[in-house]
């Protein structure tokens, strides 16, 4: 239950850990599985998952912004966060700005609820931050990670984008 202490829900507390245990795993998960399909099946794999997800929040998200600058703001947001993800040439360095994103917007949703404060924003920033940056210092402790100082960058700006995207909306 959230309090005012530590406002986020079990689900999001979850998500962020799950964030974090992932990166013990997920290299070799994506090896197995490009291995068993194929690059090709992978990418048509992951673009599936990825364009069903950002088909069924878009949709969701498109009811809650009835004013008429605010959807044209979170398209204007998701574009130039997509541009700036496809010059990236690695995909693991885009699923950071996706998954530390999708941490910062359901931090901001828990913390805000009460009221959007720019204490409890930044209390979710925070949140987000310091779970992708938990995430880079695991990998120093596995002998098969390396620790890269720009994924922290990287889950930084994931976890901004989640806060933007989530103020973005009305207040319930």
């Amino acid at each position: 239950m959230p309090t005012q202490f530590y406002p986020f829900r079990t689900s999001t507390t979850l998500t962020a850990f799950l964030m974090v245990l992932s990166a013990s795993f997920t290299r070799q998960l994506v090896e197995f599985t490009t291995s068993c399909i194929g690059k090709d099946g992978f990418k048509i794999i992951v673009g599936f998952i990825f364009i069903t997800s950002a088909t069924v929040f878009g949709t969701a998200e498109a009811k809650r912004l009835a004013s008429p600058l605010r959807i044209p703001a979170m398209l204007a947001l998701l574009a130039i966060v997509l541009f700036y993800s496809w010059q990236i040439k690695l995909p693991a360095v885009r699923m950071h700005i996706i998954m530390y994103a999708v941490v910062g917007w359901l931090a901001t949703r828990d913390a805000t609820k009460p009221g959007r404060t720019w204490k409890m924003i930044l209390v979710a920033w925070l949140f987000a931050a310091l779970a992708g940056t938990f995430e880079e210092l695991l990998q120093i402790l596995l002998p098969y990670r390396i620790f890269d100082f720009n994924d922290i960058i990287y889950n930084i700006k994931g976890a901004t984008v989640g806060v933007v995207l989530y103020l973005i909306r009305p207040k319930s």
